[in-house]
């Protein structure tokens, strides 16, 4: 069946090393909008760092952002679905990555401008990025407030972090939908919580059922364990030449990496070769 849809993951995907959109990525996303292909951005960035790309790229089919826990029109900035972490869960996140000495982000949701928080400067290598990014609060748990944090990052020592993870499946079961990261060597360096059955997959498929197209007609581009579960579901699963083996292990095919253009040859190769202009 032709591909009718598009779904691109961002950083280390469409991105470039630079963290911008290559001319020849440009041009091959106008051309598959030109040829009435719907192009959607699932991505675990913030929605206020995915709209620029998005409006570059001049999309507007919804965006999938936070690694699925939310749905954003970029025509107008509507939310069109959320999914947040239940205060329960989030509680127990924060007091067991306390006992374990892990550094700590909590995601808000759109009403609180996507804010990160932290409680502390990272200790951790990996979790330098919330000394940046991180607003410094006295305390996450006096921080949470309803609907509940879209997600929960925790970075620090390998065996602290499977520490976490262990003690969460325990305490929270079936609340909270885990994402582990490992570095070359395999050690685990952080945990992104996430609400339960939340991911990029999810997210789109509320896009899919908005505009009747199913799995089978869709071309997903990835790298990261994050786009695995869009990878698994999509007709057309390509992983980047930069991507983790996991994601290159179920795709149909690898192209190249993002500092070579690979979405542009993803785009023109799988979803184009046989697509006239609409």
């Amino acid at each position: 069946m032709p591909v009718r849809l598009v779904a691109l993951d961002l950083d280390g995907t469409a991105l470039g090393p630079d963290g911008q959109l290559s001319p020849a990525v440009r041009a091959a996303v106008a051309d598959a909008l030109a040829a009435g292909l719907h192009v959607v951005l699932a991505t675990g960035r913030r929605y206020l760092a995915t709209y620029p790309f998005a409006a570059q790229l001049g999309l507007r089919d919804p965006v999938v952002v936070q690694n699925g826990a939310l749905l954003v029109d970029p025509t107008s900035g509507q939310i069109l679905h959320q999914q947040t972490i239940p205060a329960p869960a989030a509680a127990a996140a924060i007091l067991a990555g306390r006992q374990l000495d892990l550094d700590l982000g909590v995601v808000l949701g759109p009403a609180a401008g996507e804010a990160i928080l932290r409680e502390r400067l990272p200790r951790s290598r990996r979790g330098q990025s919330l000394a940046r990014s991180g607003t410094p609060v006295p305390s996450l748990l006096g921080a949470l407030s309803p609907p509940g944090p879209l997600k929960i990052s925790g970075f620090g020592e390998p065996d602290r972090l499977a520490a976490w993870l262990g003690h969460l499946s325990e305490a929270v079961p079936g609340q909270l939908q885990p994402i582990a990261f490992d570095d070359p060597q395999g050690q685990l360096v952080a945990v992104e919580l996430l609400p339960a059955g939340c991911s990029k997959a999810s997210g789109l498929e509320r896009v899919l059922r908005n505009l009747g197209i199913p799995w089978s007609q869709v071309l997903a581009v990835g790298d990261d364990y994050n786009d695995l579960p869009l990878l698994r579901q999509a007709g057309v699963p390509l992983a980047m030449a930069n991507a983790r083996p996991a994601c290159q292990e179920v795709a149909v095919a690898v192209v190249p990496s993002h500092g070579e253009d690979g979405v542009a040859v993803a785009l023109r190769q799988y979803a184009l070769a046989d697509r006239r202009p609409a």
